[in-house]
């Protein structure tokens, strides 16, 4: 089992919930489970963080020891397994916010053996959790599920943004719809239905055509365990769009992909539906 040096900090079934539905930001849930209202919108000083880089206590970032899986990853890499390191990252700031992350892998003292990142809203207190490099190739491990190597792992955050996470930006309700394709080509639509924008919202630019668009899946306690992007033309109006999301990223490795396997939305109770202008005014 390869060592790890510390932890970082500040540097194919059905869906769950096949006819959830929402408000706005707020998360959508299974009849048996009481849905979760969004945050208020108090502004970039209380409400959403500002965009920027984040720092040492922003945020903390920590990793387990080093898992084996058996699914549609290991299957793209033609392997039966496939090794990873585990990762919990949580914002520990008092407002909600949009955090990119870069991390570098360091073996033995190399760094920049591998590189892997993320992008998720969320909001004061709450985790995100996931798998983080492909570990085969770099370690060059055979293909079993135990396997034992003396690399020394040191994982280290190169890069940390934020951006705003506005929450109730419309007033609306979405439901999440059927799975559809297999493996790592799975995806979801998200039909969407718009009554206005919410009270105190800054105004769209009037060149930002596109929206930013996020399907979070919550465990029990509320934390992100999955987490899927689209961007796309604005929502219109009033009115109703389907807004479909490439579960698992649409690719292999890198930056096209999610970091987790399919198999982690068998454990969602909730969904969180994010959707928010790509620019406003607030970036003039």
């Amino acid at each position: 089992m390869a060592a790890l040096l510390g932890a970082c900090s500040g540097g194919g079934s059905s869906t769950p919930s096949a006819t959830s539905t929402g408000e706005g930001d707020a998360t959508a849930a299974p009849s048996s489970v009481e849905a979760t209202a969004a945050p208020s919108n108090d502004g970039e000083a209380g409400g959403w963080c500002a965009p920027g880089a984040r720092a040492e206590g922003d945020y903390t970032l920590t990793f387990g020891e080093m898992g084996a899986a058996t699914d549609e990853w290991s299957q793209h890499m033609g392997r039966t397994w496939r090794h990873y390191l585990p990762f919990t990252f949580t914002n520990t700031m008092d407002v909600r916010c949009v955090f990119g992350l870069t991390v570098d892998l360091a073996v033995d003292g190399e760094s920049g053996r591998a590189t892997d990142g993320f992008s998720v809203p969320l909001l004061p207190g709450q985790s995100f959790s996931g798998q983080m490099f492909d570990l085969d190739g770099v370690l060059g491990l055979p293909d079993a599920e135990v396997v034992n190597t003396s690399a020394v792992l040191a994982p280290s955050v190169t890069k940390a943004t934020s951006g705003r996470y506005f929450g109730d930006y419309y007033d609306l309700t979405f439901e999440v719809g059927e799975r559809d394709g297999v493996g790592s080509e799975t995806v979801v639509p998200v039909v969407v239905t718009t009554t206005g924008v919410g009270a105190g919202m800054p105004d769209r630019l009037f060149s930002a055509r596109d929206d930013r668009f996020a399907l979070l899946g919550l465990d029990a306690q509320g934390n992100v365990i999955t987490v899927a992007h689209n961007l796309q033309e604005a929502l219109p109006v009033p009115g109703e769009s389907t807004i479909w999301f490439a579960l698992a990223g649409g690719g292999a490795s890198g930056y096209e992909r999610e970091l987790m396997p399919m198999s982690t939305y068998d454990s969602v109770v909730s969904w969180t539906f994010v959707a928010y202008p790509y620019f406003t005014d607030l970036d003039k």
